[in-house]
């Protein structure tokens, strides 16, 4: 057994439904139980009240084993009135300290992990929990947010010496890319880090069966178009879809409301619309049984510093369906992924080409299904969650 015993995970995303930072944190926190350890997820995304009733959001629940709770929602008079929205910030933040405070005294708390980055939650946090005495380790998929959110390619020195600040009080860092870990250590302060690119709880792919019958490519993601321009894929689908009239292109996510309206006018421009449709956000739950049930599956990166420091999460879950899978090579991919052996890549950026890859896969399918069987078992032996968070706990048992 190990000797590691609790976890707590503060972070700034929704629970149990989610995009890729929430089911990322679900497949380690189901890996870290199925190791032995006890999961507390504590999360501080601002949620208004009127926002509660209508989606019926729980404030804390058990899901595959693992605990979440949300400590306290925001009155919607803080949307217009930033006195109110200070003061549900200041109890926000006392009812966190309190509940990890209440937890470290009925049971050891181990790490707290810290799966957030903008400077002001770290300035509020940090501190706090190292007056608990409770170590803490720094979790990232991304480049901070300037780099992120703004496209730029460096951290403003008056920032970088606040990151700075903070990133001291941190045992070890988890990241997603070596990229991230030579950022940081380069950057910012150098400290141990452990690579966690890519994650899968496998448990969620069993007795579902892929139908290489289906007349679906299917994207899965959050169709921000900085983070995945699907436009590429798009394009790429507007060259076959004369020659292949019975394919769709599905593509789930939730867009900003600009980034749609660019995709709307694309299909609207390509004359696809008939062909091409916005699924919505679905529950973590269905995800295993839409990928197993598709013809492809697609993800497309461009070429930018935020490529670069991620990796893409549904790159586990795409090729644990057994569906040919198809990549851009970008950021760690090719570290990992070698194509036509355990899945699809295509040069960035380059729609012509990547719609010849979706032509070669839907002209030699019995061949790109054997590629994608590769694929499954190259995922269970190198990211399957057990595994890798048993690596994890070894890594942090090493550094305590």
């Amino acid at each position: 057994m190990p000797k590691i015993k609790r976890i707590v995970v503060l972070c700034f995303w929704e629970f149990p439904i989610g995009m890729a930072p929430t089911n990322r944190i679900l497949a380690y926190s189901k890996g870290f139980i199925e190791n032995g350890v006890d999961v507390e997820i504590i999360s501080f995304k601002r949620i208004y009240t009127d926002e509660v009733k209508l989606n019926n959001i729980l404030s804390s629940g058990v899901v595959d084993g693992i605990h979440f709770e949300y400590p306290h929602f925001f009155n919607h008079l803080g949307r217009k009135l930033s006195i109110v929205r200070y003061y549900d910030e200041i109890i926000l933040r006392i009812k966190i300290i309190f509940k990890i405070f209440k937890l470290k005294s009925s049971n050891k708390i181990d790490f707290v992990f810290f799966s957030f980055d903008d400077v002001f939650s770290l300035k509020a946090y940090t501190l706090l929990i190292k007056l608990l005495k409770i170590p803490i380790v720094f979790v990232a998929d991304e480049y901070p947010i300037p780099i992120r959110d703004f496209m730029q390619n460096l951290v403003p020195e008056s920032l970088r010496i606040k990151y700075k600040k903070y990133h001291k009080q941190f045992k070890v860092r988890v990241l997603m890319s070596k990229a991230l870990e030579n950022f940081y250590n380069q950057n910012i302060h150098p400290l141990p880090s452990f690579l966690l690119n890519s994650i899968v709880n496998s448990k969620r792919f069993e007795n579902i069966n892929s139908i290489s019958s289906s007349n679906i490519i299917c994207y899965m993601g959050n169709l921000s178009l900085s983070k995945d321009n699907v436009d590429n894929i798009i394009e790429a689908f507007s060259f076959i879809s004369d020659e292949y009239p019975d394919l769709e292109l599905h593509l789930y996510g939730n867009p900003n409301e600009n980034d749609k309206l660019i995709l709307e006018e694309l299909i609207r421009r390509l004359d696809i619309k008939q062909r091409v449709h916005f699924k919505g956000q679905v529950s973590s739950n269905l995800v295993p049984e839409i990928l197993c049930k598709s013809k492809i599956l697609v993800n497309s990166q461009p070429i930018t510093k935020r490529a670069e420091g991620g990796f893409p999460t549904k790159l586990a879950e795409y090729l644990m369906s057994e569906v040919p899978s198809i990549f851009t090579d970008s950021g760690d991919i090719s570290l990992y992924l070698k194509d036509g052996v355990n899945g699809y890549m295509v040069e960035p950026c380059n729609s012509l080409l990547y719609s010849m890859k979706i032509k070669h896969i839907l002209n030699n399918y019995e061949e790109a299904k054997n590629v994608a069987v590769a694929g499954k078992k190259y995922i269970l032996e190198n990211f399957d969650s057990k595994k890798v968070t048993k690596e994890l706990i070894d890594f942090l048992e090493q550094h305590n």
